[in-house]
């Protein structure tokens, strides 16, 4: 079973996203479009392109929303921000879902970009490393990735029993100078603009691996979700 399907398709979700009754609360600007917020949780890259784009086709007007998009950045917890009602809608990891609900949150998955785990360890082009394995029982390996991700967990389980590889916090500049043999990454980011920048890279393959989470994925509240469900449908 997918990660998403233990949260997304809850009867209430589509009980109340099949609701027609007006929204009572819904904050409207003078132009009448319906003020919401969504907090990013990084940085603009091209996970995020498809929300962009949205706004600039006026996709979201038409739908008559007017959607601030709030970049992220470190420290910044996307997952906190729409719980504690900071903003109406958030961009999390599917795994956060369900890790901050646990911890009494109210987090409702409503959309997903990504259908697979998107995160990878990537190395240089012509790197000598074929496998994870390779990497992580190479004693001279340097790897520059967040230790406390479950994508790195997932990982570590598997090769973790032979583990001698040095790990260090990711730093994407350092890896570019070649001071970092590997390097997480989000596929569709870090290889790209690498790539666009001259320094050409590959993913190391993850066959094999449990961990396979949607990312990328609107939330809400709960609380917000029954009591502006139109707002929430026109948001998907």
């Amino acid at each position: 079973m997918r990660l998403l399907s233990m949260f997304i398709l809850p009867a209430f979700v589509l009980t109340v996203l099949g609701c027609c009754e007006a929204e009572p609360g819904s904050a409207a600007n003078s132009s009448g479009k319906v003020e919401v917020g969504l907090q990013l949780n990084w940085v603009p890259e091209p996970q995020f392109g498809g929300i962009y784009q949205a706004e600039l086709d006026g996709v979201f007007a038409r739908e008559d929303l007017a959607v601030k998009i709030i970049p992220g950045s470190d420290g910044v917890s996307s997952p906190q921000m729409v719980a504690a009602g900071r903003v109406d809608f958030g961009i999390v990891g599917g795994s956060q879902v369900l890790q901050l609900n646990a911890q009494g949150g109210t987090l409702v998955a409503l959309f997903a970009v990504y259908q697979h785990g998107p995160h990878g360890i990537m190395v240089p082009e012509d790197s000598a490393y074929a496998t994870l394995a390779e990497l992580w029982s190479d004693p001279d390996a340097v790897v520059g990735v967040d230790t406390s991700l479950a994508f790195f967990k997932s990982i570590d389980e598997r090769y973790g029993g032979g583990r001698t590889a040095k790990f260090v916090a990711y730093n994407a500049p350092a890896f570019r100078a070649g001071r970092q043999d590997a390097s997480q990454c989000f596929i569709t980011a870090e290889p790209v603009s690498l790539e666009l920048d001259g320094f050409a890279t590959r993913i190391l393959p993850n066959q094999g691996g449990a961990y396979d989470p949607y990312d990328t994925v609107l939330v809400t509240r709960r609380e917000f979700l029954e009591t502006h469900p139109e707002t929430c449908r026109a948001m998907v």
